[in-house]
Order: C-alpha cells, then sequence, then structure tokens
C-alpha cells in the first residue's frame, strides 16, 4: 500500500510536469520519488537596480557516483519552481532574487538522504546569494528481491503471498516491521522494488487453497504449502537474514513441500437471534491466517479448512449495540482434523479512563471554556513478533464531561498505555489499580474486567537548553531524552543547525540525555548498546517549573 501510494503521488506530479515541460510519458511510469535537500553553487547577474541570482548543481547516484538525468529538481522561496536535471545530472535556475530557500530531488528508483536517514529534521534552508558554495546532491538507488518460488516438481507456485519483513529499531529496541508485499505470478515469479538499505526477512504462505485435494472434500488428504521464512524455515528466529545496500539486487529461490492440511470444527454459543459472529485465526506469531470458513447460524457450527500443522489462536465475535461487542477466544493446537471446539462469547472488555488536569499557575494556559475538549489522547498499542500492530483508542463519554473516556471492545493482549496531552502538559502518573502504567504493560483477557486508568497531567513542566559540539565545533545532532521512570516516553528532537536546542514539556524526574548524529540505528533502551556510549551521556535531574542547561558531545553511532 506505501509502494502504491508512493507512485500515485510521483505520477501526479510527473502529469504536471509532462504537460509542462513536454517530459515523456514512460518517464511518470516509474516507481518512487526521491528528496532530498542541499547546497547550490550560485553566480549574479545584474537585472536593472536589483541583483538577480542563479543556483546550480548536479544530483548524483550515491553508489556509483554517475549523474542522474531527468531528476526532477524543485526550489522554494517567493514562489516554486521546477525543472529536470540534464543527461550530466546538472541543474540552473536563473534570474532569482536574493532569498532563502530548500531543495527537493525527486527520481523514480531513488531515495533521498532524508527518506534513508528520517530523523534529520526539516529541510535546511540555504541563502540564494553571491557565495554559497558548490555541492553535490546524492541520491541513493533502491533495492530489489526477487526470485521464483517453486514446488516439488519444479514448477512455479501461482498466487503465493509474499511478504518482506524488515529489522527496526522501534521505541529504541531491535524489532521487526512489515514491509512491502506481493503475490507469486503464473510462473511463481515475485519482485519486489523499493527497498531501502536495511536487514530483511522473506516470508511466504500460506497458500490459499490445497495444491492436492482428497478424492471427496468430505474427506481427509488434502496438502498444500504452509507460510515459511526464506531459506525454509518455520521460524523467524532460524530465517536468514537478507543485507540490502543502496542499489543492491537480490535472488532468492526457494522450493517448497507440501504439508498435510486439516480442518477445524466447533460451535459458537452466546450470540442472540439476527446475530451473526464474525470468527479469525491467528498463527503463533499473531498473524491472521486467510481460510476457507464456513459458519451456521442456525446451530452455531463453524468449520474452516486447509490448516497446516501449527497452533493458532481461533477470536470470534459479533457486535451487538454500536459501543459493545460479544467476544470469545480459544487456543488450539492442530496436528490432524479438529472437532468439537466450543466458543462462548462473552461482553468483550471495555476500560474506563478518567484523566484530570492540575493547573499550578494562574497565569498558565487552560482549555477553552464552554467547549468540549479532550484533555488528552489515549490509546493502547501492541505488536506482535512479525511487527502486526493492534491498536485501540479511548473515546469521550457524554462529550468527555469531567475528563471520562472510554476504551472499548479492547482484544486481549498485552499492552502499552500511550498518553499524548492536548495542551502544554505533562503526563505526571498514569495508573490502573495499583499498577503504574508509564512504567509496565497492561494484560487484557478474553472477557476480563480491567480496573479504570487514572490520569494526571500538570503544567509545572520542566525545559532543558543545551548546545551540541564536537572536536570543540557546534555541531547538528539528534538529541535523545531518556526518562528513568516512564518506559517508551523517550523524546526525540533534531538540533539546530547551529547544534543549539530547546526541549520543553519535560516530566519533572530523572533523564539520560545524550546526543547522536543518527538514531535510527542506536538501541537506545539497550542497556548493553548503551554502555558503549556511557562517557557522553549526561544524568540529569530536573525540578518543576525548572529550566535546566546543559552541553553535549556529539556520538556517532556505529552502525
Amino acid at each position: 500500500m506505501l509502494a502504491q501510494t508512493r507512485k500515485l503521488f510521483l505520477l501526479s506530479v510527473f502529469f504536471f510536469i509532462e504537460i509542462w515541460l513536454g517530459v515523456p510519458r514512460w518517464y511518470a511510469l516509474a516507481a518512487g520519488p526521491a528528496l532530498m535537500t542541499d547546497k547550490v553553487t550560485v553566480e549574479g547577474a545584474q537585472a536593472g537596480d536589483e541583483a538577480k541570482y542563479s543556483l546550480q548543481g548536479t544530483v548524483v547516484n550515491s553508489e556509483t557516483g554517475e549523474p542522474v538525468r531527468n531528476a526532477l529538481v524543485q526550489i522554494y522561496g517567493n514562489g516554486n519552481l521546477l525543472m529536470l536535471t540534464g543527461p550530466d545530472g546538472k541543474f540552473k535556475f536563473e534570474g532569482l532574487p536574493y532569498e532563502s530557500t530548500a531543495i527537493e530531488v525527486r527520481k523514480p528508483g531513488f531515495f533521498s538522504e532524508r527518506e534513508i536517514h528520517p530523523t534529520l529534521g526539516i529541510f535546511k534552508q540555504y541563502v540564494v546569494g553571491p557565495d554559497t558554495a558548490p555541492v553535490v546532491i546524492k541520491l541513493y538507488p533502491e533495492g530489489v528481491i526477487y526470485g521464483r518460488i517453486s514446488g516439488e516438481d519444479g514448477e512455479g507456485i501461482e498466487g503465493l503471498p509474499v511478504q518482506l519483513m524488515v529489522r527496526r529499531i522501534q521505541d529504541g529496541k531491535m524489532s521487526l516491521e512489515q514491509s512491502s508485499g506481493t503475490s507469486t505470478n503464473e510462473e511463481g515469479i515475485f519482485r519486489i522494488a523499493e527497498l531501502q538499505p536495511g536487514t530483511y526477512f522473506l516470508h511466504v504462505g500460506p497458500g490459499a487453497t490445497p495444491a492436492i485435494f482428497p478424492e471427496r472434500l468430505s474427506q481427509s488428504g488434502a496438502q498444500g504449502y504452509a507460510a515459511m521464512f526464506y531459506p525454509g524455515t518455520a521460524d523467524v528466529d532460524s530465517a536468514a537474514p537478507i543485507q540490502i545496500i543502496a542499489g543492491k539486487r537480490a535472488e532468492l529461490n526457494l522450493s517448497l513441500t507440501t504439508q498435510p492440511l486439516y480442518r477445524v470444527s466447533g460451535t459458537i454459543s452466546g450470540f442472540g437471534e439476527g446475530q451473526f459472529p464474525n470468527f479469525e485465526f491467528f498463527d503463533s506469531a499473531g498473524v491472521p491466517v486467510g481460510l476457507n470458513q464456513r459458519f451456521d447460524p442456525a446451530n452455531g457450527h463453524f468449520e474452516v479448512q486447509w490448516l497446516s500443522p501449527g497452533t493458532y489462536t481461533i477470536r470470534a465475535f459479533v457486535t451487538i449495540q454500536s459501543n459493545q461487542n460479544l467476544t470469545a477466544s480459544v487456543p488450539v493446537t492442530v496436528n490432524s482434523d479438529m472437532s468439537g471446539v466450543r466458543m462462548v462469547l462473552a461482553p468483550a472488555t471495555n476500560i474506563a479512563v478518567r484523566v484530570t488536569a492540575e493547573f499550578t499557575k494562574t497565569d498558565s494556559w487552560r482549555p477553552p471554556e464552554g467547549q468540549s475538549f479532550n484533555p488528552a489522547y489515549v490509546m493502547l498499542s501492541s505488536k506482535n513478533r512479525l511487527g502486526w500492530r493492534t491498536s485501540v483508542g479511548a473515546e469521550l463519554i457524554d462529550g468527555g464531561k469531567d475528563g471520562w473516556m472510554q476504551l472499548r471492545n479492547v482484544p486481549p493482549g498485552t499492552y502499552n498505555v500511550v498518553i499524548n496531552p492536548s495542551g502544554p502538559l505533562y503526563v505526571q502518573s498514569a495508573t490502573s489499580g495499583t499498577l503504574n502504567l508509564l512504567e509496565h504493560e497492561i494484560t487484557v483477557g478474553s472477557g476480563s474486567s480491567v480496573q479504570p486508568f487514572e490520569i494526571v497531567l500538570r503544567d509545572d513542566m520542566a525545559t532543558l537548553d543545551g548546545k551540541v559540539s564536537k572536536d570543540g565545533q557546534p555541531s547538528e545532532g539528534v538529541i535523545l531524552a531518556i526518562p528513568h521512570q516512564a518506559v517508551g516516553s523517550t523524546r526525540i528532537q533534531p538540533t539546530g543547525p547551529d547544534g543549539t536546542f530547546e526541549l520543553g514539556q519535560l516530566a519533572p524526574g530523572e533523564y539520560t540525555i545524550l546526543a547522536v548524529d543518527r538514531v535510527d540505528q542506536l538501541e537506545y533502551a539497550n542497556a548493553e548498546v548503551m554502555r558503549k556510549y556511557s562517557s557522553k551521556l549526561q544524568e540529569i535531574t530536573l525540578a518543576s517549573d525548572q529550566k535546566g542547561k546543559t552541553e553535549l558531545e556529539l556520538i556517532q553511532v556505529q552502525e
């Protein structure tokens, strides 16, 4: 979906350019924009009494150094101007006034440095004038993973799902996230492009239908293709990592063997007349499994066909009111045909949430009077091993009177509580009974009762100013403020070009403060990793309303 969105955006941009500049139609059919901001060479000219300048630069392939032709270059100032680079990768804008501008560069099949390293911050601004130094703009070519998936007979398997997982740092921890996906064609061939540098894992299957059917559908004996990681393992921990660097094209071929497929059947009860329960199967990693299923609402009997051996969780639910579901969840281990599974629907878990704000200053910000106001956005968020994310957001009750909200129809699982205040406030505390929600996850069982969340916001927040240097000189970087108590609420903020920064709305307490050249490769929640940088970490305690100051030495993160 992300790749398709990128393509649609690019098509609209290049369709406009095609009309305006006569760009060939084939160019707009390529994939993947690249964005970049950088310096240019500036030349002066005279136009009456007002000085005019020209901007010129070169766009090159970061891996080969070759010029990138037909890259779309756009500048911003008093107006937006666009042009394409020539065969030598050069561009030149003429007749410009003295002004500040940014430059964007797009090219199908390339990424910008900002896309590769998204923590670099906003677009840099450069002054158009007589003294701007020449700079080369680098674009990073996409990576591609392609190959063929065949069966035991060597024939390609058609229509098999292919999904990439990418290893990324999320909330300071290394994790797997979903990336691009596709399906094999009639020859079993697949191709996934627009890949940024990273470590990937290839996941294929399961097949939607059996490769071998029994003589009668009512009989056992179906065989098909189970879900598998490259190079042929059911467990991601045993899968082979695929290293992609800019411009790399990796060919992966995989041969699969058929496995027995089984049926699971049973009954669902607890729903009323006219209600039709939905049910889903999730594999051991928490990923939904597509199924051939049948359900008879007259007697509640269900049957699911074509399951490969493994451990699954069956979840069923039905909506009885606009704000209430009935749910059931049952684990099953499938190694043969299974019948007699019983599921009893019960009310889903709703969790009351109360948010109160304590104002300590007469002149501090206040929410608008006489209007419905949500003091904070509260959400439960969880993620399984393969990056599939579940989230539930709180809804206001009675317009949020007295700060009451509700998390409705929460599926069973273990969640982090995410709290984002709506105004210049910080989260002082968040509890559910005796459980500190800022330090611990919360587990919700099927049909269980959870004590209300009590969240307190305050306005006596602290601020921290400072500057970053490297070898005694001011240095641009990214600031991390890691609280010792509130897990998962690390503040990440880029500095200014001169290395200065200001962190506001900080909760009073103890922090580890550091400055890095890049945060996308830093496992800052891993104590062993952080130990390598201990000499450049600052331990700071901030009191209510304190305006702290610090100086930091830039850390160059090791990839």
